[in-house]
């Protein structure tokens, strides 16, 4: 992990060009769980700290915080996009 302990793009102003083909895949990749809320991340990419990626374009971008891009829009400068589930 950097030095920081934080994972590379935490707190990052980040927002997507065309959302609506990342839902789609994190909608595909994800295995609602019911009652919760709570969306599993099934796809194959996983970090070596765990956390699951999904490709948009060229990058690999952490599923959690491409989700919440993908459904709310942007994340701004030095939030953090917690797991509601908080699942490894």
């Amino acid at each position: 992990m950097p030095a920081n302990n934080k994972p590379s793009g935490y707190g990052l102003p980040f927002s997507l060009k065309d959302p609506s083909k990342v839902r789609v895949t994190i909608e595909t990749g994800s295995q609602p769980v019911p009652f919760c809320g709570c969306w599993l991340w099934l796809g194959s990419l996983r970090n070596r700290y765990g956390y699951g990626g999904v490709h948009v374009g060229k990058q690999v971008l952490l599923a959690h915080r491409a989700a919440y891009a993908a459904f709310n829009g942007e994340i701004p400068a030095k939030a953090v996009v917690m797991h509601k589930c908080d699942t490894p």
